[in-house]
């Protein structure tokens, strides 16, 4: 499944658990107790896979999107009350940082997974085409320039792989 689709289902069902809790958005509960509700479910459901997902411009801002529009939802305030997203999200990380750590999460454990005994995921996060692309194929978004373009695109693959297989130096680079 694309991450376009994948976003599309995953964001129907965030809304749906958003909606069967609007007693929980409506009732007098701080707004912690509110936003811990949020992350434990609606947030975990919209996220589900996200570290798989290679993310565009376009669906990082879509993404974005739902989830400011999910937690306006869930702290019971109404598009027309205009409150900037910096007061609106106070100390909590934006979408698109959420998806990208937990996708570097992933790629170090699919990186440490293969040490102990061959396991495939490994060579599928850090598998590199094999050169340039033929004329009129484009320029595809690969899971591996994800994974670099997350960690600042300073590095190379064999690099990142080899960072990624020692845990506290990945953990290191990665917060």
């Amino acid at each position: 499944m694309s991450p376009h689709k994948d976003f599309a289902v995953r964001r129907a069902c965030a809304y749906e658990v958003a909606i069967k809790l609007w007693r929980v958005w409506k009732s007098g509960c701080s707004r912690k107790t509110k936003i811990r509700v949020f992350k434990a479910t609606v947030e975990s459901v919209l996220f589900y896979g996200a570290e798989t997902w290679t993310l565009t411009t376009q669906l990082t801002s879509r993404i974005c999107g739902a989830y400011t529009n999910l937690l306006r939802k869930a702290l019971n305030l109404p598009w027309t009350a205009h409150m900037t997203n910096r007061e609106l999200y106070g100390n909590l990380p934006r979408a698109d940082d959420i998806i990208r750590h937990r996708r570097l999460h992933f790629a170090g454990h699919a990186a440490r997974c293969s040490a102990d005994r061959y396991q495939p995921v490994a060579d599928l996060v850090f598998w590199q085409g094999p050169g340039p692309m033929r004329r009129g194929q484009g320029n595809r978004r690969t899971f591996l320039k994800t994974v670099l373009q997350d960690l600042g695109g300073q590095m190379s693959a064999a690099e990142a792989l080899r960072c990624a297989t020692n845990r506290d130096e990945w953990r290191n680079r990665i917060n």
